[in-house]
């Protein structure tokens, strides 16, 4: 799943561009702004969970 989540997040930029292009749908601030929350929260999301996963593996103990 965390391997798909960045495209979620894509979908967001595809679909403001598709609006704006094709129905001149211009973003308002508060869409710009909570897009970027979104996003950033999900790729925050992604960077700790990535810094969990290399120090629980540094922790482990190798089978013998």
């Amino acid at each position: 799943m965390s391997a798909v989540t960045p495209f979620d997040y894509l979908q967001i930029v595809a679909a403001t561009a598709y609006g704006w292009l094709f129905f001149s749908d211009v973003p308002t601030r508060h869409t710009i702004i909570g897009a970027t929350l979104i996003a950033g929260s999900g790729l925050y999301t992604a960077w700790r969970e990535h810094r969990l996963r290399v120090m629980h593996a540094a922790t482990a103990v190798p089978a013998v």
